[in-house]
């Protein structure tokens, strides 16, 4: 109606004014904050205020020549995402952060039909592995959607920080979009292991939905679910 996409489209004796959310200030730092984190077509769509729709892959900056790479240990930090499923797959990544912030999947597992048995599994390999290389420190903390009250239990029974993941879509998109467009000293902000076969495969599938506002299509999605 106000020719906002299409101005050939609009309609007489209308008129649109397109402001951006910089000119308000009454919008509080926080908010103004989480803004600024935003890019692609959520900071087209929120930040400059251009009327597109959120279509194609969720990553557009992602390139498997630059994301995809083996990196070595130790890293600074270590930590576990999971998307917790059964008759839906289960999705478990090792991620290890290193001094300069930057993160790296190491090892992911995600198939349908993992018992708790061999989740745990997973997980205690996967804190070996940063014990050995944190001189006794470990995993920082274990982050789960907050709904699996389960598998929280059980991980926290292994002696394990347990953290609720954030479930905003949006949010957490932006904010596994910008470690991926971010550069620190020649490298990406975030990488992927050749290994991670399915993870890899899913995050390049990884698309929008077009009939839903600001959701990607709910099909193969477990990796990037819990990577963001």
């Amino acid at each position: 109606r106000f020719g906002i996409s299409d101005p050939s489209k609009r309609a007489g004796g209308t008129l649109a004014i397109l402001t951006s959310p910089y000119e308000n200030w009454h919008l509080p730092p926080e908010y103004m904050a989480l803004l600024s984190s935003y890019t692609g077509v959520m900071r087209d769509r929120y930040v400059l205020g251009k009327w597109v729709q959120a279509e194609g892959a969720v990553y557009p900056s992602w390139r498997r020549d630059r994301h995809v790479r083996e990196r070595v240990g130790p890293f600074a930090r270590y930590l576990i995402f999971v998307d917790d499923g059964y008759s839906v797959p289960c999705a478990l990544l090792f991620v290890g952060v290193d001094s300069l912030g930057r993160g790296h999947v190491i090892r992911s597992a995600i198939r349908s039909g993992m018992l708790i048995a061999e989740k745990l599994s997973v997980v205690k390999r996967w804190q070996d592995q940063a014990l050995r290389e944190t001189n006794g420190v470990g995993i920082e903390a274990v982050i789960i959607d907050p709904s699996e009250s389960q598998i929280k239990a059980e991980i926290r029974e292994m002696g394990l920080r347990v953290l609720d993941g954030d479930n905003r879509i949006k949010t957490g998109i932006s904010v596994t979009a910008s470690a991926m467009e971010n550069t620190i000293q020649g490298d990406p902000g975030l990488t992927v292991d050749p290994s991670c076969e399915t993870l890899i495969a899913q995050v390049e599938s990884y698309t929008w939905d077009s009939k839903i506002a600001d959701r990607p299509i709910k099909v193969n999605d477990h990796g990037p679910d819990a990577l963001r």
